[in-house]
């Protein structure tokens, strides 16, 4: 396997010393596939001049500080697909590069509850200091590799790979692997059916409906060039030991490999454009958590009707 740890970033050393891991690496550098895994929460790694985030390794170890399974999941999948893949190189508490740059959530001062020590009442240049070490070379480095082949006149697809927790609050969430999307449902819708006819539980836009919490990297980069793209989410419990997580990435793999062996896959989107509706936004996950404690799930239909 062909791994690039990259340097080409800004080396003020705010925080992260030159000693110390990238803001992110990538794998299968020199692959000329035409579309790339991205895996925004690999790790829990937090830089040293931080002090954890006052947080305690069980608290690192938990999935508000990563995404569990996702590492040995996407990183199979690059292997058996021969395409690259881009990893977050720090812990998603250190600063979210899966949200946008104005989400309440990109430096979280709680996880579950639980207060974040290292992230209370951050000052403007700690947060500019996140920003320029941590999640900017993340970003332009998913900029640069998309730019790369539609300057070349290739259209690129991304697929980027999460995971979510079996349960939330009192409800037990049922779908062991499901897809969030905004407008651009070419890639998820069929990607759904094919785990459909592999006799998984899916879910469509689940556990977070795109249409509602936008601004993932499949957001601001596919969407925004209108490139096909696909979220996919994995119940935790389904990837949660290597070999759990290696079995999920043949299957997908051989999915996904299927997927984009059809050239129609890669074309640009020209569908209707979802708009961005900011006052669903900020109650929804309200709304989520108060129905999860009653051990329900909504119907996010309901809120997006006009």
């Amino acid at each position: 396997m062909n791994a690039m740890h990259n340097t080409d970033y800004t080396e003020t050393h705010g925080i992260l010393n030159p000693h110390e891991p990238p803001p992110f690496w990538m794998e299968n550098a020199g692959s000329d596939k035409p579309f790339i895994l991205l895996c925004e929460h690999a790790a829990n790694l937090v830089p040293k001049s931080l002090n954890s985030l006052g947080l305690t390794h069980e608290q690192l170890q938990t999935h508000y500080a990563y995404d569990i399974g996702v590492l040995d999941v996407t990183r199979r999948m690059a292997e058996i697909l021969g395409c690259p893949a881009l990893f977050g190189g720090y812990s998603r508490l250190v600063i979210d590069v899966n949200r946008p740059l104005d989400h309440p959530t990109l430096f979280a001062v709680n996880g579950e509850g639980n207060i974040i020590p290292g992230n209370q009442f951050l000052s403007q240049q700690e947060c500019r200091d996140r920003i320029q070490e941590i999640y900017d070379p993340y970003d332009n480095a998913v900029s640069r590799w998309l730019n790369n082949k539609i300057d070349h006149d290739i259209v690129p697809a991304m697929i980027s790979v999460h995971s979510f927790t079996p349960k939330f609050f009192n409800f037990k969430r049922p779908w062991e692997i499901t897809t969030i999307y905004s407008q651009d449902d070419r890639m998820p819708k069929e990607f759904m059916k094919r785990c459909q006819e592999k006799g998984f539980t899916v879910g469509d836009n689940k556990p977070y409906d795109g249409r509602v919490f936008r601004g993932h990297v499949t957001n601001r980069h596919g969407d925004n060039r209108k490139v096909p793209n696909l979220l996919i989410e994995f119940r935790n419990d389904t990837i949660n030991s290597p070999p759990k997580a290696h079995k999920m990435a043949e299957t997908c793999a051989d999915i996904i490999g299927d997927m984009v062996s059809d050239p129609k896959t890669f074309t640009y989107y020209d569908g209707p454009i979802v708009e961005r509706r900011p006052e669903i936004e900020n109650i929804m996950m309200d709304l989520l958590a108060e129905a999860a404690r009653k051990g329900e799930d909504i119907n996010e239909d309901m809120y997006l009707r006009d």
